[in-house]
C-alpha cells in the first residue's frame, strides 16, 4: 500500500491519491478538497514528524530490537492520534490556511470517501485560519502536534492551536518574505527563513505558550 501527496497544485484544490499496488503508477482518487480560492501551496500532517522518524524522539533513546522499535513507533503514532485524530492543514496563495480531519481512527486510505465520512472522516474544514496579508508559503505542524506555524510573504510567521487551528500569536522580525520554517524534535524552537537572508530562532518557553525570544542569524540570500 502506497500513499502519495500532491503537495502544490496549479489549482484551487487539492488531490490525495493512493497507490494500490507499489508497481502501477495510477492511483486511486480519495478526495478532492476545492474550498481554497487559489493554489495551494502547502499541507502538512500533524502525525508528519512521527512518520517519519518511527521509533526515535529528541530523547535519542535506541530500541534493542526491530520488535521494540516497530512497538515503540507504533505507541508514538498512537499516542499523538488520540487526543485529536490525524489533522491536515493546507496553505493557499488566497492568504488562507484550513485545519481538515479527514482520517478517521483506524480508517484505511483504500475505502471510499462515503465510508471514510461515514466513520468521522469530514471533507468541509474544520476551520479557517485567516491573518496572513499575502500568499502562504509554508505550513508545518510542531512534532507534539500542539502548534502549527504558518509563513507568508507577508513577512511573518503566525502560530495557531494545532488541535483547534486558534490564532495564538504572531512572530515578526524579518523585513522580507518568510519562506520556510522548521521545529526542533522537542518542538520547543521554531527556524524560519526569509527572503531578507536571516533565519529567525524563535524558543518556547515553559512559562508561555510562545516567548517570542528570538536570535538572528545572517548566512547569505535565502533562495524562496
Amino acid at each position: 500500500m502506497g500513499f502519495k501527496w500532491r503537495e502544490f497544485s496549479p489549482y484551487p484544490h487539492l488531490l490525495f491519491c493512493s497507490n494500490t499496488n507499489l508497481e502501477h503508477s495510477q492511483g486511486k482518487l480519495l478526495h478532492a478538497l476545492k474550498d481554497h480560492a487559489h493554489w495551494v501551496t502547502t499541507l502538512t500532517l500533524n502525525t508528519d514528524f512521527v512518520l517519519r522518524t518511527g521509533p526515535f524522539d529528541h530523547t535519542s533513546k535506541k530500541p534493542s530490537s526491530d520488535g521494540e522499535a516497530q512497538s515503540l513507533a507504533l505507541e508514538r503514532y498512537n499516542t499523538l492520534v488520540s487526543t485529536s485524530g490525524e489533522l491536515l492543514i493546507s496553505g493557499s496563495d488566497d492568504h488562507t490556511l484550513y485545519l481538515w480531519s479527514l482520517f478517521p481512527s483506524r480508517t484505511t486510505s483504500t475505502e471510499a470517501s462515503e465510508v471514510a465520512a461515514g466513520k468521522g472522516g469530514k471533507l468541509k474544514p474544520l476551520t479557517r485560519l485567516t491573518g496572513h496579508q499575502r500568499q502562504v508559503a509554508h505550513v508545518a505542524f510542531s512534532p507534539d502536534g500542539r502548534w502549527a506555524a504558518s509563513a507568508s510573504w507577508d513577512n511573518s510567521v503566525r502560530l495557531w492551536d494545532g488541535k483547534t487551528g486558534k490564532f495564538v500569536a504572531t512572530l515578526r522580525g524579518h523585513v522580507a518574505a518568510v519562506y520556510r520554517l522548521a521545529w526542533s524534535a522537542d518542538s520547543r524552537l521554531l527556524v524560519s527563513a526569509s527572503k531578507d537572508s536571516t533565519l529567525k530562532v524563535s524558543f518556547r518557553s515553559r512559562l508561555s505558550p510562545f516567548l517570542l525570544f528570538s536570535v538572528l542569524w545572517s548566512f547569505g540570500l535565502i533562495w524562496g
